[in-house]
């Protein structure tokens, strides 16, 4: 028989992070991946329970034409986010290199 201890209230929020995004450019088609975890805290910031959220991936097909709204300021499409990713991509590597 179990020992009933009574209840307590305790204040429990929940945050979708995302955790890691990946972005794989190439000539013919890219892909976007996105990796998010879904963490529990309580009160003081203790993480209580963690659990991986299904992967997002998009290939670049699939988003080239749609639009995405940013800050309500910047209006970009697939393709030019991943030309973006891309041109920064040869920007960092050629500091890398230098």
């Amino acid at each position: 028989m179990a020992i009933d201890e009574g209840t307590e209230n305790i204040t429990v929020t929940k945050s979708d992070r995302c955790t890691r995004a990946e972005f794989i450019v190439d000539d013919q088609d890219g892909v976007v991946l996105i990796f998010s975890r879904q963490r529990t805290y309580i009160l003081g910031g203790e993480v209580k329970h963690r659990l991986d959220l299904p992967v997002t991936r998009r290939a670049l097909t699939q988003i080239a034409a749609q639009q995405f709204v940013i800050n309500a300021q910047l209006t970009i499409t697939g393709t030019q986010f991943m030309q973006i990713v891309n041109k920064v991509g040869d920007i960092l590597r050629q500091e890398d290199i230098a």
